[in-house]
């Protein structure tokens, strides 16, 4: 990304461009294994979204990614899968209704006074539609095509 912070950090010895996760996360991850071992890196660390792609193709890699493995970022990463997790552990979540199909979304919003909706796997506050606060009646396109 052209406006990446880390391409004008002070802190930063040096800047590697890969091809992004999407479409293809294997020329991803196999860009990241290759800066890893040109580096002699000993350990990988994604922090963000990154960690799921590397995650899914650890193997590829020429480190230890200090990331779960794949099936404990999946549960992580996809909101209905975590909120059933946090259920399970005893743990309070905003009431939360998994929708699959238009006339589902439109069912759940119709009971709701105000409602957040966004997919299941959706990064930070992307894709997402709501009735009420600062973003009331704002609508991103992807969410916005299942109604």
């Amino acid at each position: 990304v052209a406006v990446a912070p880390a391409l004008r950090a002070r802190g930063i010895a040096r800047v590697h461009i890969t091809p992004a996760p999407l479409p293809d996360p294997v020329a991803y991850t196999r860009a990241v294994a290759e800066i890893a071992t040109e580096r002699a890196v000993d350990m990988i660390y994604a922090p963000f979204e990154d960690g799921f792609f590397l995650a899914r193709y650890r193997d590829l890699l020429p480190a230890p990614l200090f990331v779960p493995d794949f099936a404990a970022v999946e549960v992580l990463h996809d909101k209905a899968r975590f909120v059933d997790l946090c259920g399970t552990l005893g743990l309070p979540t905003p009431k939360t209704e998994i929708v699959t199909s238009r006339e589902a979304m439109r069912s759940a919003i119709a009971g709701l006074g105000e409602y957040f909706a966004r997919p299941a796997f959706s990064r930070a506050g992307t894709m997402t539609m709501t009735n009420h606060g600062a973003h009331a009646g704002e609508r991103d396109q992807a969410v916005g095509r299942v109604l």
